[in-house]
């Protein structure tokens, strides 16, 4: 019988918009600094991230990218998939996503081409923040998810990208009956050679 992956709820549902953006400076270990350039977020369900910075005048250049339309605020707002990102190459200071892989790409060939997509918008010396990356090999989640981010990170990093990772301190649960289903979290950092 083939396992069937029914991805978690949004990390933002019944956030506020302020809970969503510390969550997010927290998860992708973002700074002030980062918020000087044109950002994009990949991902970005209700696109409470970038509403939360606009309203505070932390960012109003955050361009929030999801495929279902209806949940995104108009302004700056993109419909669209991580694996055919509709920008120009070398578009962005900062590509981020929380929570996205796996629910929202949801196989190794679209990890793989999502990350290539991201590596083609980001601007050389520039960084590409996923957070909330799964590793693990007990559920069909962990498994697509290390084998996708392994050959990703495998081609870039011959492309001349510089990757760190740093586990988060909580898991992510996709069975919360059964304690042995925890797999660790992590934020991969990737950083696009000048």
């Amino acid at each position: 019988m083939k396992e069937t992956f029914q991805p978690e709820p949004s990390i933002c549902e019944g956030e506020t918009d302020e809970e969503v953006f510390r969550s997010y400076m927290e998860d992708l270990d973002l700074k002030p600094e980062d918020f000087k350039g044109k950002i994009l977020d990949v991902g970005a369900g209700t696109a409470q991230f970038a509403k939360w910075a606009r309203d505070h005048h932390v960012s109003d250049q955050i361009y929030s990218l999801d495929e279902r339309g209806d949940r995104l605020h108009k302004e700056k707002s993109v419909v669209g998939r991580a694996e055919q990102l509709p920008f120009a190459d070398n578009s962005f200071d900062l590509i981020v996503s929380d929570g996205a892989i796996p629910n929202v790409v949801f196989s190794v060939e679209g990890i793989v081409q999502s990350l290539l997509e991201m590596w083609r918008v980001i601007k050389p010396g520039h960084e590409i923040r996923l957070a909330r990356v799964l590793n693990g090999y007990k559920l069909l989640p962990h498994i697509i998810v290390n084998e996708g981010m392994s050959k990703a990170l495998d081609l870039l990093e011959a492309k001349g990208a510089t990757v760190k990772m740093k586990h988060l301190a909580y898991a992510d649960v996709y069975n919360t009956d059964n304690t042995d289903l925890i797999s660790e979290s992590y934020l991969v950092i990737i950083r696009k050679p000048e």
